[in-house]
């Protein structure tokens, strides 16, 4: 697929690939539901792919949502993939239906937590923190008007946030002040639920409860997803590998694969490789 973003290539199938899910974000937030997965289904294998090139997509219009949705799914299914996983609440708003209709396989989609955030909120005010094309999109209209009845959402874009993730500066001061300053609605406005509605913000939970109150509920998908793509592989019949070699994958469109290696193995706590596409290209030509 060319478009005006770039064009990435799969090497071909995985050589050991039993029934292989393909799991991609704009970076390396979706690694929370990497992990999620890998704990509900141990026996299959899994790729993922860090469109960190590109990210943030909570930056770009919709257009190149889909475009880089379509061309980083074309490699993942490239490589095998019966299954994918949109890890990425921007890429689902604007790209699964598009993915739903190309690929007949399927594809789990994230979307931000408002209908079970609409059910615990004692007080009915709620925030919901996400990127502005997030919450700029119908579906979050749609999710609203048909869970959020009688409450308040507060909806809170977080713009700045993801690229400090994805440099790996959870710990550092500005982004410490920039999450203070986007939790702030949630203590000033009396919410009691906050919804993580980007996965990047996953690594973020600890340091948002401690701001916002440690009563505060804190809604983020990555269980919910794994327990979903457990349930449509079963009802596909798409079981674990039985070759008994079972090995991660991750690739990125990264221009340095090495700092994003980096940034992914310490928010996964195990050495995590990331294959630049470009040399995967190379050495599959090699």
């Amino acid at each position: 697929m060319n478009n005006a973003l770039g064009e990435i290539r799969a090497p071909g199938p995985l050589v050991n690939s039993g029934n292989l899910i393909g799991i991609f974000d704009s970076g390396v937030g979706g690694l929370a539901i990497f992990r999620a997965i890998r704990e509900v289904l141990p026996h299959h294998e899994l790729a993922y792919f860090a469109d960190s090139k590109y990210c943030p997509y909570g930056n770009r219009s919709s257009a190149e949502i889909v475009a880089r949705a379509m061309e980083v799914s074309g490699f993942l299914v490239g490589l095998g993939a019966q299954a994918l996983v949109v890890a990425c609440n921007t890429a689902t708003v604007h790209a699964v239906a598009a993915l739903r209709e190309r690929y007949g396989m399927p594809i789990i989609g994230i979307e931000p937590g408002i209908k079970p955030a609409a059910a615990i909120s004692g007080s009915r005010r709620v925030v919901v923190l996400a990127t502005p094309r997030t919450l700029e999109s119908s579906s979050v209209s749609q999710l609203r008007d048909l869970h959020g009845s009688g409450t308040d959402f507060i909806l809170q874009p977080c713009p700045g946030l993801v690229e400090l993730i994805e440099a790996g500066q959870i710990e550092e001061p500005a982004t410490m002040d920039l999450l203070r300053r986007f939790v702030r609605p949630v203590i000033e406005g009396d919410a009691d639920a906050v919804v993580l509605g980007c996965t990047h913000f996953i690594y973020l939970e600890d340091k948002i409860r401690m701001l916002a109150g440690r009563d505060i509920s804190i809604i983020e998908p990555s269980r919910a997803v794994a327990a979903q793509l457990a349930r449509r592989l079963a009802s596909a019949g798409l079981g674990a590998s039985t070759n008994g070699l079972i090995e991660d994958r991750f690739f990125t469109s990264a221009s340095n694969p090495v700092l994003i290696s980096a940034v992914a193995s310490r928010l996964l706590c195990r050495d995590i490789q990331m294959l630049g596409v470009d040399d995967q290209a190379q050495n599959t030509a090699a």
